[in-house]
C-alpha cells in the first residue's frame, strides 16, 4: 500500500469508501485491495477497518449531522488528488448525499451518478414495485395507506398475516432534506413488523404512523428465511450488467425481517436474469443488491426490494468470481471488464452476529431455533468466508471481535474500554 501522500500523487486513480466502519466497505477495501487498487477509508469514529493492510484510514465529519461538513471534507480531500478518485458511498443515505451535492463532488470525484427519477425508484418501495409490475416481474400485494382510516377502509381485502414497513427503509427524503434517520429500525429493532390479525395490523400502522414515517401494508409470502434469494450486481453506464451474483440467505437477525448472518451462493438463472432486466428497466447504474422470496403458493420469486449500493454479500461475491468493486473502479477508469460467477455452493458468515444474535437468541425459539450441533455444523461443512476477517487481512476482523469480548465483559463489569486506533488524519 502506497503512502498517503503517494495517493495523492498517483497517477492511478484511489478508491475513496464511506463509512469505514460498515461491512459493505470492507468489501469494497478487499475486493479492491486484492487487486492492488489504492485505498482511502473514511469515517468520523476510529473503527477495525482502518487497520486493514489496504487502506488508509482517515477522518471526517458525521453527515448525518453536519452534510455540507461532510460535502466540503470531501471535496478538499478531492481536489488534493492529481487523477480523480472512484467514490463509493455504501450506505443508501450517502447514496442519496452524494446525489444532492453532485454538482460540488461530480468535478473531483468518478462516481455512478444516476437521474433524480432513477434514484427515487430504487429508494421508494411504492415506485419500484410499479418498475417491476411494468415489466412484468412478480412481486407481493401491497397497499398504500396514507392514513388509518385509509387502512380500515382496506379491511378484507389485505391478506393476513400481513407486514408494516417503511415506504423507504432508514430515512425520510420528501422535505428534500434526510430525516428520520434509521428511526424505524431503532423503534422496532426489524425492518418490518408483522401482524396476525386485523386489528393487530390497524395497532401496528398506528405506531408508525405516530412517527410520521410513511408506511406500507404488504402480504407476507408463507416459508422460512431459507426461501429468501437475492443478487448483486454491476451496471455500467448503459445500465448493463458486467457482474452478477446469487445468492441464498440460510439465517438472519432478526429472525424474521433481518440481516443475513449465514448465507450461500446459488445457481438461479430466473433471478440472475430478472435482477438484469430489473437494473435496466430502471435504468440504474453502479452497484446495487435486490431481494427476492420464493412464494411456494405459485412457484414464483416475488421481488421485494433494490438497495442502490454495494452489500456485506461482496467478499463471498468475489470468491465466487464477481468482484463487484474491481468491476466499478475498471468501468469508471475506462478498461470496462466483464464477470461470471463460477462457484455456487461457497458459504459467508458473519460469525459475531450469527454466534451473539442468532445462536444465543434462538437457539430455543420453536420456530427459529437451531442446535449447537446443527449450528456448528453449519460452519465446518464447505468452504466458507467471513464477512471481515480473512488470514490475508487479520486486523480489521480481530479487532471487531476484540470489540465484541469488550461490550460482552462491559456488561457484566459495569465499565467499557474501547481501543483507539492510531489514525492518519487528513490534511
Amino acid at each position: 500500500m502506497p503512502s498517503l501522500e503517494q495517493c495523492y500523487r498517483s497517477e492511478r486513480p484511489v478508491a475513496v469508501v464511506y463509512p469505514a466502519f460498515s461491512l459493505n466497505c470492507y468489501g469494497v477495501i478487499r475486493g479492491l485491495g486484492e487487486k492492488g487498487v489504492p485505498v482511502i477509508a473514511l469515517d468520523e469514529n476510529p473503527n477495525p477497518q482502518f487497520h486493514s493492510r489496504y487502506c488508509h484510514g482517515l477522518r471526517c465529519p458525521d453527515p448525518k449531522d453536519r452534510p455540507e461538513a461532510f460535502v466540503t471534507f470531501l471535496t478538499q480531500l478531492g481536489a488534493r488528488f492529481k487523477t480523480p478518485p472512484v467514490l463509493f458511498m455504501m450506505e443508501d443515505l450517502y447514496v442519496w448525499l452524494a446525489h444532492r451535492y453532485q454538482d460540488r463532488l461530480a468535478p473531483y470525484f468518478r462516481f455512478s451518478f444516476v437521474s433524480p427519477e432513477t434514484l427515487s425508484n430504487c429508494l421508494d418501495k411504492r415506485l419500484t414495485f410499479q418498475v417491476a409490475e411494468r415489466i412484468g416481474v412478480p412481486v407481493p400485494r401491497t397497499f398504500y395507506p396514507r392514513t388509518v382510516r385509509d387502512l380500515m377502509d382496506l379491511e378484507g381485502q389485505i391478506p393476513l398475516p400481513a407486514i408494516v414497513k417503511p415506504v423507504v427503509a432508514r430515512f425520510d427524503f420528501r422535505s428534500g432534506e434526510a430525516s428520520k434517520i434509521c428511526t424505524f429500525p431503532k423503534v422496532f429493532g426489524s425492518k418490518a413488523v408483522r401482524a396476525e390479525t386485523f386489528p393487530e395490523l390497524v395497532k401496528q400502522f398506528q405506531r408508525v404512523a405516530a412517527l410520521d414515517i410513511e408506511a406500507c401494508v404488504q402480504e407476507e409470502i408463507p416459508g422460512g428465511q431459507d426461501l429468501l434469494y437475492g443478487s448483486t450486481l454491476y451496471a455500467n453506464g448503459q445500465s448493463d450488467a458486467l457482474g452478477v451474483f446469487v445468492r441464498t440467505k440460510l439465517r438472519q437477525t432478526p429472525a424474521d425481517f433481518g440481516t443475513m448472518t449465514l448465507g450461500r451462493a446459488i445457481a438461479s438463472e430466473e433471478v440472475r436474469e430478472t435482477s438484469v432486466r430489473m437494473a435496466k428497466a430502471l435504468e440504474f447504474k453502479g452497484i446495487c443488491g435486490m431481494e427476492y422470496k420464493y412464494d411456494p403458493r405459485d412457484g414464483l420469486y416475488k421481488f421485494l426490494e433494490i438497495n442502490p449500493r454495494g452489500e456485506l454479500w461482496m467478499n463471498l461475491a468475489n470468491h465466487c468470481g464477481v468482484n463487484l468493486p474491481y468491476l466499478k473502479y475498471r468501468d469508471l477508469t475506462g478498461d470496462p471488464l466483464e464477470a461470471k460467477q463460477t462457484d455456487f455452493t461457497r458459504k459467508l458468515v458473519d460469525l459475531r452476529d450469527d454466534f451473539s444474535l442468532y445462536f444465543q437468541r434462538y437457539r430455543n425459539d420453536p420456530q427459529y431455533g437451531v442446535s449447537f450441533k446443527d449450528w456448528l455444523n453449519s460452519l465446518t461443512r464447505g468452504e466458507i468466508e467471513e464477512v471481515v476477517f480473512n488470514w490475508r487481512d487479520p486486523l480489521p476482523g480481530l479487532l471487531r471481535f476484540g470489540d465484541y469480548l469488550q461490550r460482552v465483559a462491559a456488561k457484566r463489569t459495569g465499565g467499557f474500554t474501547s481501543r483507539t486506533p492510531k489514525l492518519e488524519e487528513a490534511p
